[in-house]
Formats: structure tokens, C-alpha cells, sequence
């Protein structure tokens, strides 16, 4: 696959902005025409209010649609009704959840996405999710019927009888007193569908060090999706992560997790190894504290070889000796677009470290629109470098804020090291730059990058967006992100 190919595979999971919306919110009713319980916009910009939307619910079912320009459906204020009936949301583009939706009896929700074929996608926002009081309820997205589950005893059982089955978490859970599961809820490979409908999974305890592989899921393959995980504890002996230990040609989409995770092998905050080239991770982050061996380590994933886009993590990521580490990812040899680290990354003895990736080794794998901003500190026969330790991959439109420094003196001999990527082998360099003032370093890298990258003072790098980054994709201000450019799509948290 061509740069442009993969780049461009990457970023067609990012969902269209800006479009007309038919939007449920608390402001008064406005060009909609309901009839029969089906409500429509007339014009592209509708509100529905969701008092009237509620008080229909409470006499029939209702399907609210898009058209006459409005091509999205988003819900801005809590909705909640009781009883059987269903709401069937059917939108010609994205279903946005921007707020608390809460089916309080057996009531349904059925939820269309993409009708008409112009790639949309079920969005669930910071703030939004949806609840169901009772389990019999029924939950069909784009066709598929989803199993409701109310905690990770329920699911588990759920995936031991069925790998492959669609299940959604139906409601918030504290798997504090669950104590801790051996390796994983289940021992078994999850293939199917975990939609989390924006719910959190809080305090969940993996204890794996006997296993091979250990996270929630011991591997995982399917779809996981629209979930938190909050304050989870995962050791391993060998693959780790919040998520997955592996996962294998899995789609993870909008996950987030926080915690600690350990392991001996690849060691990622979110998923230790993704596995196959069709898996994906995109809209999700880490903010855990992840602690490797000898191996590969990353602080949303430790070994990556699917596309990663529109994600970051912030936790501090620490690698064992003859490790491969870095602040998003350890060792990567798929795409990373929209996507960056600030949590401080250390190595022991001779390893690879970055603020951002560990080690590249093809130029099938480019990064694109990327940052990195914490510190990188490695041992003196290291390479180690602000973005990458170890690159040979084009990189284009990025920069890097990190420190590089050594465990001690550096030492007399040559070693790898540089303010951009310690150890550069071949690829593209185009419109990238470091900060002069943060990085402690003079040069960009030891050898390789002789041209496509520029150093810039603290201040020029604040002052404006750098030569050559897209207005589209970038923002600057100084209010957000220390006033260093940002991803508009992936802003700082």
C-alpha cells in the first residue's frame, strides 16, 4: 500500500463534521413534522424537544429520521421514558449520543446509522450514554441484535456461550468486588461485538502472572467499542493490557482506559498486541501507568500492526532493559495519524525509546499529524529521540516538545540520539520540527534526517502553526495544550 493509500485508510474512520442535524434537545420543537410517530425535519436544521419527544413515547413508539438536509441525528439533552415502547433513531449519516438516554422499562431502541451509504457511524461522546433499567429490554443497532449485560459475570457467561456474540453493557459497574480474575473475565477468545454504549467499567483487577496474555479480554478479535475502563489493574507475565493482551484483527473504537498495567512481553496501556493488519484503533485513549520488560512497550499499545488513528495517551510508560518503548506506541509497523503522547517515557540498559514511538521498521507504516511532549530518558547505549528512538518510516507534519536525556553522563563514543528520532534509517522527512528550548538537544537526530525537519525556539513554536501543518487539521491557542499546536480532532483531554 502506497503513504498516500495507507494514510488515507486511516483517516476515512474519522466521521464528517459540520453536517445539518435534526438535534433532540431541550430547546423547543422546530421544523419538525411528526405524523403517525414518525417524526421528520423539514428543514436542515430541526429541533426536537425532548419533552414532546418523551411524552410520544409514552402513547406509542416513535422513529425520528433525517432529511430535507439534516443528514445527522444528535441528542444534546437527557431523554428517558418508561414502559414497552421503542425509539428508532435513522439517520443518513452519524447517530450522536451528547447526553443521558435512559429506557427505563422494556422499552426498545433501535438505531440506524449510514442509511443512504455516506458512512456514518453510532458516536458516543464524553457525557453521553445509554441506560437501561431492565435486561429484557431490546437494543438493535443497523440490524443487529444486541445482548444487554449488566456486569462482567453476566458477560463473561454471555461469552462463554457465544465468542461471537453482540453484547452491550446496559449500565455503569464497580468490579471492585468482584476481587481479581485470573488472566481475564474469560479464559476464552472474544470474537464478537462489545458495544459499551458509553458505560464504565471501574476497578477491575486482572491478575495474570502465570499467563501468556492478560486484560479484560485475554485476545480479543470482533469490535470493542464506546467503553471506559476506569482504575483497572492488570499484571501479566507475558502480553498486557486494560483491553487485551492480543488482539487479533479487532476493531477498537472510542475506548478509553486509566490504571496500571504490567507485563513481561507487549505491554501496551489500552492493548498489549494488535495483531493482523485489519485491525484498527482509532478515537481511543490511556492514561495508565504501564510498566514493561524486555520486550515492547507503549502507553496505548506495545505492539501495533493495524492503523492507529484520532488517539493519545498521558501516562508514564517504563521499559525494562533491551526494551522498545514509547509514549503511544512501543514498536509500530502500521499507519499513526491525528495522534499523540505526553507521559514521560524511561528505558533500562540498551533500548529504543521515544515520546511518541519506539521503533519503526518499514516505510509502509507513516506517521502523520502527530505530537509527542513528555520526557524521554534512556540508558547511554540507547537510541533514543523526542518523537521516535529507532525510525524508518516517513514522518510528515509533526513535531516534538520532549526532553531526551540520558541515565547518567552520555558516553564518549558516538550514541543515537537526537531531538526528533534517535537513530533514523530511511523514509521521508517533510515539515516536521522540534523545540529548541524543551528537547536539551542540538541536533535532530544522530544521522539520516538531513533535511524535512526544523528546530524552532519555544516561542515560534507558540506563535503560530508551523510551515506546512493544515489549518484544517491543527488549532493553536493559548488556552489549550500549553499553547503548542493541537489536533482539532483529537484535542488535549
Amino acid at each position: 500500500m502506497s503513504r498516500t493509500a495507507a494514510v488515507l485508510a486511516v483517516l476515512l474512520l474519522v466521521p464528517a463534521v459540520g453536517r445539518a442535524a435534526v438535534n433532540i434537545s431541550s430547546a423547543p420543537t422546530k421544523n419538525m413534522a411528526c405524523s403517525g410517530a414518525v417524526c421528520t425535519p423539514t428543514a436542515k436544521n430541526a429541533v426536537l424537544n425532548a419533552g414532546d419527544l418523551a411524552a410520544m413515547l409514552a402513547a406509542s413508539d416513535v422513529t425520528v429520521k433525517t432529511g430535507a438536509g439534516a443528514a445527522t441525528i444528535e441528542l444534546t439533552a437527557p431523554l428517558s421514558w418508561a414502559g414497552t415502547r421503542g425509539l428508532t433513531l435513522d439517520a443518513n449519516l452519524n447517530v450522536s449520543i451528547k447526553a443521558e438516554m435512559v429506557v427505563e422499562g422494556a422499552g426498545g431502541l433501535a438505531i440506524v446509522t449510514d442509511d443512504g451509504g455516506t458512512g456514518g457511524d453510532l458516536n458516543l461522546f464524553p457525557g453521553g450514554k445509554i441506560d437501561f433499567w431492565d435486561d429484557t429490554g431490546s437494543l438493535v443497532i443497523n440490524g443487529r441484535s444486541y445482548l444487554l449485560v449488566r456486569d462482567v459475570a453476566s458477560l463473561a457467561a454471555a461469552v462463554i456461550d457465544n465468542p461471537s456474540g453482540n453484547y452491550a453493557l446496559s449500565a455503569d459497574y464497580d468490579a471492585g468486588p468482584d476481587g481479581a480474575y485470573n488472566g481475564g473475565i474469560v479464559l476464552v477468545g472474544f470474537g464478537g461485538t462489545l458495544e459499551g454504549l458509553g458505560h464504565t467499567i471501574s476497578n477491575l483487577h486482572i491478575d495474570g502472572h502465570s499467563s501468556s496474555s492478560a486484560g479484560m479480554f485475554v485476545s480479543a478479535g470482533g469490535i470493542q467499542r464506546d467503553l471506559n475502563l476506569a482504575n483497572i489493574d492488570v499484571i501479566s507475565g507475558g502480553d498486557a493490557g486494560a483491553l487485551s493482551g492480543r488482539a487479533v484483527n479487532s476493531r477498537v473504537i472510542n475506548v478509553t482506559v486509566s490504571g496500571a498495567v504490567q507485563g513481561g512481553s507487549a505491554v501496551g496501556g489500552l492493548i498489549g498486541h494488535v495483531s493482523g493488519s485489519n485491525g484498527i484503533v482509532t478515537k481511543s485513549s490511556s492514561s495508565v501507568t504501564v510498566t514493561g520488560g524486555s520486550h515492547y512497550v507503549g502507553g496505548l499499545v506495545g505492539h501495533l500492526e493495524g492503523p492507529l488513528s484520532l488517539s493519545h495517551a498521558t501516562g508514564d510508560v517504563m521499559g525494562g532493559k533491551e526494551s522498545t518503548t514509547g509514549g503511544l506506541v512501543g514498536f509500530a509497523v502500521a499507519p499513526i495519524s491525528q495522534s499523540y503522547a505526553t507521559g514521560n517515557v524511561s528505558t533500562h540498559g540498551r533500548s529504543a525509546a521515544g515520546g511518541l514511538v519506539g521503533s519503526t521498521n518499514t516505510d509502509g507504516a507513516p506517521i502523520v499529524d502527530c505530537y509527542s511532549r513528555g520526557s524521554v530518558a534512556a540508558g547511554s547505549t540507547s537510541s533514543l529521540g523526542g518523537l521516535m528512538g529507532i525510525g524508518a518510516v516517513s514522518v510528515s507534519d509533526s513535531y516534538t516538545t520532549s526532553l531526551v536525556l540520558f541515565r547518567g553522563k552520555a558516553p564518549a563514543r558516538r550514541p543515537h540520539f537526537g531531538a526528533f528520532i534517535g537513530h533514523y534509517g530511511f523514509g521521508v522527512l517533510a515539515e516536521d520540527y522540534w523545540d529548541k528550548d524543551s528537547s536539551g538537544q542540538s541536533r535532530a537526530c544522530d544521522a539520516g534526517c538531513r533535511s524535512g525537519v526544523t528546530g524552532l525556539s519555544d516561542v515560534a513554536l507558540k506563535a503560530a502553526l508551523p510551515a506546512g501543518f493544515d489549518p484544517a487539521v491543527w488549532g493553536q491557542s493559548a488556552a489549550i495544550n500549553d499553547g503548542y499546536p493541537y489536533l482539532l480532532a483529537n484535542p488535549p483531554d
